[in-house]
């Protein structure tokens, strides 16, 4: 590009119709011709005057007069004096935004003055360029100030621009634009004229101002080009930075968008994650009103059972037997237990499996022999009609919650384990079990909405019964212990089992975990019975509460209540050899309760808890503590044996008691059949008519095993113990042990539950009967002569001659010499002492 000293040659004439700028943009160009004023210390209020009748000068007066007497440039410190003032101006402190504004002052300010002045010359209305030249002239030294090749060839360039804009833009306005730009362009010669001087090497300026022709001859073609392609770096530059600007405006952007994208996840998570817990705080509150509500379902249910049963009972008002009666009535052995730890209580068998009566030859060829309830059919006859009908709806409303559950079973699972079904939620006829229910159906939901129903401590375990195996959660309160069964489980229910235990609190009743367990169905009542109907025959209603009673034989009691305040001793137990057991004693004669857990940690924490828990009830608001108790760990078992032993020997304690207390804390338990308790054989003759005391041949020797009684045989174990090699296995003296659950059941078989469990044992019937317990004095003499025979005796045989009689009539068989099993041959001797029995008996039924 040639740049001529005349800037009409490359200028185009003026356009007709200049384009017009939005008014708003205008506004915005004022507010910046204000700010570069202000910066200059030539705002809008520096013009305006003031009174100074009254009042003095301003502090803007007074610290420009002491700039000019300091001969500072006041262009230099206008900005600082009205930005901050004069103390910041010789103070020491940085003030940011006066150090930026300083900073662009040279470079930037005068580049944004000539292009607004211009912008303004060209395309902004008379009166408002006019306004401008007058705002600019002003400022216009403090732009020149530098003396610099830049600032020379920068003033070339403006002045060069202004003349260009005259020519082209002159005579808009009627011409009076031109008068407008001409007076702009001598007012920037004359500020810049020592400038101009010095590009041009002239001294003789004086007549440049006088003509306005040799204003051209100052611009000089190397400075113009010089400041053109400055201006051309400048705008390049800027460019780059903006684009720059723009990159990094990029990247903030992403950046803000990525945190708010974050900061929406995180928000989303923490919303999810309170829905959640309000979730999972709501299935936990209607888990345990469900809970609650099975519960009160189970003792509604519990106590129409009992008034139902107690209304057809023999000696009840609508028995359709009265008392006397030649029916056989059936019993199994109650788990209540006196201080010395004896069952002796039995109690009636509601389902007894009548098929056990009689040899399978005898059976129907359908197999199935009415049931005992079942032969009471005619007692519906005996009730009044009004009571049929309380009775009905009673047990329907219980049906109708989904309380009773029937098991779907094969025939033959059936004919396996009808025997074994007596662990129901029935109700007992004792004294302890009926004020329990009372005071839960008076306080259904008091101990639910009460503070002291606060779980302390909630596992999942196992509830171990001879019969069943129950697997649930254990929840620890402070004033009760409440547990949950889920499922039954079968095999020995060990640490495998606790896999299949849910983890949440909330269960759900109509679906059960498929491990060990038989898919269940809940008996509904059936939707086309009328009862409110007249025509209601009695049979309808004996086969409705005879069915209601079957099914009821085949419900597992799912919740179970403890006391605390009632423990006596909380023992920590092994169970399949791991010591992850305890098991809990009340001193009410309740049975205790066997709990297996998935750890000993979790078993001694559960232990613990329950102790303090228990002396916090027990002791609190009294003095004496002599009530506390402590648990009964291996270490606590050894003191206690040793206590005993010393008891035992004072004679403080009776044998059977010490004996008793010994197999106690050496873990032993009526629960458990694998480690049931063991009494030794104490008398060693059988065979004699009567038993004398002071012979020592009359006692078995107390100080040896029941496998070294017989020297003989002895030595034949003592034999295969020196001569047995095996890489594997270590020597050995017996081959089987003195006590396990097959010699539990030998001796226990003629009792209820023992019976149902030795068929279950024997894969569903009973063994042979020359192989079944016949006699106490054969048995005996087994335990001396048979190598595999070294069993002891169970602490029954002490207490309870019941379990010696077939009092239930059970078909055992028949031996080999053709005569049936029955009872149990006793000694000689034993018929003195039965008939001293019988005498006792009749004298007192004569009294």
């Amino acid at each position: 590009m040639i740049i001529s000293q005349d800037p009409k040659v490359h200028i185009q004439p003026a356009v007709s119709k200049v384009e017009k700028i939005d008014e708003s943009w205008w506004d915005i160009y004022d507010k910046l011709w204000v700010v570069i004023s202000e910066m200059h210390g030539k705002g809008p209020s520096r013009f305006v005057q003031k009174s100074t009748s009254t009042v003095g000068p301003s502090f803007g007066q007074r610290a420009r007069g002491l700039v000019e007497s300091l001969n500072i440039p006041a262009a230099e410190m206008a900005a600082v004096v009205v930005s901050g003032g004069i103390s910041n101006a010789f103070g020491g402190k940085s003030h940011k935004v006066i150090d930026k504004a300083m900073l662009l002052r040279p470079e930037k300010c005068s580049r944004i003055a000539f292009r607004l002045m211009v912008l303004y010359l060209c395309k902004s209305s008379l009166e408002r360029a006019s306004r401008c030249v007058q705002q600019f002239i002003p400022i216009l030294p403090c732009l020149l100030t530098a003396d610099d090749d830049q600032s020379k060839s920068r003033l070339q360039l403006f002045i060069w621009a202004l003349l260009a804009v005259r020519s082209n833009f002159g005579m808009l306005d009627d011409g009076a634009r031109f008068h407008v730009i001409a007076h702009l362009i001598r007012e920037a010669v004359e500020c810049g004229k020592l400038m101009l001087a010095t590009s041009n090497d002239t001294s003789d300026m004086g007549s440049i101002s006088k003509e306005t022709g040799t204003i051209q001859n100052l611009i000089q073609k190397n400075r113009v080009l010089a400041a053109v392609s400055d201006e051309f770096r400048y705008l390049k530059n800027c460019a780059v930075d903006r684009a720059k600007q723009i990159d990094e405006l990029h990247v903030r952007m992403d950046e803000s968008s990525s945190f708010d994208s974050n900061q929406l996840g995180i928000f989303e998570d923490e919303i999810q994650s309170s829905l959640n817990v309000i979730l999972a705080s709501d299935d936990s509150r209607r888990a345990s009103f469900q809970l609650a509500h099975d519960e009160e379902q189970q003792v509604t249910a519990e106590n129409w059972i009992h008034m139902l049963r107690t209304l057809i009972d023999e000696r009840g008002p609508w028995s359709a037997n009265p008392f006397p009666n030649k029916i056989v009535t059936h019993w199994k052995l109650d788990k209540t237990e006196d201080t010395w730890r004896r069952r002796q209580k039995l109690r009636q068998n509601y389902h007894f499996n009548q098929k056990l009566c009689h040899p399978p030859s005898t059976l129907p060829t359908n197999g199935t022999l009415p049931s005992t309830t079942e032969t009471k059919s005619g007692f519906a006859a005996h009730i009044p009609q009004q009571m049929k009908q309380f009775l009905l709806k009673g047990i329907r409303r219980i049906t109708d919650e989904t309380f009773l559950e029937s098991v779907e079973l094969d025939a033959e699972i059936t004919e396996q384990k009808a025997s074994t079904s007596e662990d129901l939620p029935e109700v007992s006829k004792d004294e302890n079990d009926l004020k329990d229910l009372h005071e839960r159906k008076d306080h259904p939901s008091a101990s639910i909405e009460s503070e002291d129903s606060e779980v302390l401590m909630s596992l999942p375990c196992v509830l171990v019964t001879p019969k069943r195996k129950l697997a649930g959660r254990l929840a620890v309160m402070k004033k009760v212990l409440h547990f949950f069964g889920e499922f039954l489980v079968e095999g020995t229910g060990g640490s495998s089992v606790f896999k299949s235990i849910q983890a949440s609190a909330s269960f759900d009743l109509n679906k059960t975990d498929n491990v060990g367990m038989q898919k269940q169905k809940f008996f509904k009542w059936p939707l086309n019975l009328d009862l409110t109907s007249e025509g209601e025959t009695s049979d309808n209603v004996n086969a409705v509460l005879g069915n209601l009673l079957q099914k009821q034989s085949e419900n597992i009691k799912r919740h179970r209540r403890w006391e605390i305040s009632k423990i006596k001793a909380v023992h920590w137990t092994r169970y399949l050899l791991r010591y992850t057991a305890i098991e809990i004693y009340f001193n009410d004669s309740s049975a205790p309760i066997f709990f297996n857990f998935s750890s000993n940690k979790e078993a001694k924490d559960v232990g613990s808890l329950i102790v303090s828990t228990r002396n916090e009830s027990v002791v609190k608001g009294h003095k004496d503590k002599s009530g506390v108790i402590s648990f009964v760990d291996r270490r606590v078992s050894m003191e206690l044996a040793e206590t005993a032993k010393e008891s035992w020997r004072r004679r403080d304690i009776t044998n059977f008691e010490y004996l008793m207390i010994l197999n106690t804390l050496a873990g032993r338990s009526y629960n458990d059949l694998t480690q049931y308790p063991v009494f030794p054989w104490v008398l060693a003759d059988y065979s004699s008519e009567e038993l004398d005391f002071n012979k020592s041949s009359t006692f078995r020797d107390l100080s040896k095993p029941v496998g070294a009684l017989d020297q003989k045989r002895f030595e034949v174990f003592e034999d295969r113990y020196l001569n047995f090699s095996d890489p594997d296995i270590p020597s050995f003296y017996y081959g089987s042990h003195y006590s396990s659950m097959g010699i539990v059941l030998y001796y226990l078989l003629r009792l209820e539950p023992f019976t149902g469990l030795h068929r279950t044992l024997q894969g569903g019937k009973f063994d042979h009967a020359d192989r079944l317990f016949q006699s106490i004095e054969s048995t005996y003499k087994n335990c001396l002569s048979n190598t595999s025979d070294v069993k002891e005796l169970v602490p029954e045989f002490f207490y309870m001659p019941e379990f010696l009689v077939n009092s239930n009539s059970y078909h055992f068989g028949v031996k080999q010499d053709g005569d049936p099993l029955d009872d149990v041959g006793l000694p000689p001797w034993a018929k003195v002492y039965i008939n001293a029995l019988l005498i006792c008996i009749m004298i007192t039924q004569t009294i």
